[in-house]
């Protein structure tokens, strides 16, 4: 075996003439032969004729279902993202993680949350995956919410892009929730496997104002379909309203106009 060089032609050509030189010039017999042991280097150090092969997977496995998740998590407190490394190796391997976005700022608000703890606040969970280094193997990491066998809502791979989710909270509360991520090689990714880590970027954010009026919406189902207690569309913005419990009112016809429920203490209610 050689070490690593800038051509991967190159270097993959001088292993196989160490390899050569190891099985003929050494002779067949195995006592005469010395190989070195395997390492992650992208070539084959022990000349059985298979690149990276029988090496340990990272220090989390096994996490290659829901079950046996890597639990982890990420707090608004955090004033940068959280990194992570693992890798999907041997073949077939994928990973599994439980991601707790803790609400770490619900008691440090300040004079925002003083006075009312129904303050909205809006949190923003972000994904970020970065692939092997040195190799061509796309990974994506899907996110589910609230349960780990539902339907993903969103991945991103390694192309620099991103996925994440928004949902609200309110002052004082602990608006904290339990995220899951699956991370596993792209359809035709060509090799899968690598052993290689790849980087998970996780960030967690928190902002002290109403998600409501950033989702965009085109009917008022938009803004009731996720059951936030958002307003109706606002078709004018092209997004949702307010939510209806910080929503001030004198009569039902005050909660109506803006989609929300009947009035009822000064405040709306939600939309039925």
């Amino acid at each position: 075996p050689t070490a690593r060089t800038n051509n991967a032609a190159a270097t993959w050509a001088n292993a196989k003439r160490a390899c050569r030189f190891a099985t003929t010039t050494l002779g067949a017999s195995a006592s005469a032969r010395r190989f070195p042991r395997e390492t992650c280097n992208g070539l084959d150090d022990d000349c059985n004729g298979q690149v990276d092969d029988g090496l340990e997977g990272d220090l989390a496995e096994p996490n290659d279902t829901c079950d046996t998740a890597t639990m982890l998590s990420v707090s608004d407190a955090d004033t940068s993202a959280t990194v992570l490394s693992y890798t999907i190796y041997p073949s077939g391997d994928v990973d599994y993680l439980k991601v707790t976005a803790a609400d770490g700022t619900s008691y440090s608000d300040g004079f925002y949350c003083l006075f009312n703890s129904k303050k909205p606040q809006c949190h923003f969970l972000d994904v970020e995956i970065v692939g092997p280094t040195g190799t061509s193997a796309p990974y994506k990491a899907s996110l589910m919410a609230w349960d780990c066998a539902s339907t993903p809502f969103g991945d991103t791979d390694n192309a620099s892009n991103s996925t994440g989710s928004i949902w609200h909270g309110r002052c004082v509360l602990d608006d904290s929730v339990d995220y899951w991520l699956k991370v596993e090689p792209k359809a035709g990714a060509n090799p899968q496997f690598s052993c290689e880590p790849y980087e998970l970027r996780l960030f967690h954010t928190s902002e002290n104002y109403d998600c409501c009026t950033m989702v965009d919406c085109s009917t008022d189902a938009d803004c009731w379909g996720e059951n936030w207690g958002c307003g109706g569309c606002d078709r004018s913005s092209g997004t949702c309203r307010k939510r209806c419990e910080i929503t001030e009112c004198e009569t039902n016809t005050d909660c109506s106009a803006v989609g929300c429920g009947t009035c009822s203490g000064g405040v709306c209610g939600e939309h039925p």
